[in-house]
């Protein structure tokens, strides 16, 4: 999706770091540590969270999400992508809580609360199935300055 000059890849898990360097060579990935990001102020366009935030307790992803405020470029954005429970969902639901190993899916209140307690103004672009198991949540958040 992105040209290399224009891209890093940042997860905690070395393993996972190690695989990408291995399968994208000309790209530029990092491991974190913790929610800080060793990158300018206002340097970036877009944060890109696929399948991240379910694994992270809400207190943690704050943290996180100023961060990402302030790394972000006034007119930048984070793209979410997310498991999520929905009401009346009983079967997907039963499904992700089962099955996956991310131990905080939250509903879509829950995930737009914590983005604007954090200064996000959100915007939902679809709701959707996956798989006919995953219930997912896709949506931006731009930093309110």
């Amino acid at each position: 999706m992105f040209q290399p000059e224009y891209y890093i890849g940042i997860d905690c898990d070395e393993k996972r770091i190690a695989y990408a360097r291995n399968l994208y060579k000309n790209y530029n990935f990092f491991a974190s540590q913790g929610a800080k990001l060793f990158i300018e102020d206002n340097s970036i366009d877009y944060v890109l969270i696929m399948a991240v935030l379910h694994h992270i307790p809400s207190q943690t992803i704050g943290e996180h999400l100023l961060e990402f405020h302030r790394v972000l470029k006034p007119t930048g954005r984070i793209i979410i992508i997310e498991p999520c429970f929905f009401p009346g969902s009983h079967l997907r639901n039963w499904c992700m809580s089962f099955f996956d190993k991310g131990e905080f899916i939250r509903s879509e209140q829950d995930y737009l609360r914590l983005f604007h307690q954090y200064n996000y103004k959100t915007a939902m672009i679809k709701r959707f199935s996956k798989c006919s198991v995953y219930n997912e949540l896709f949506f931006t958040a731009n930093p309110e300055r």
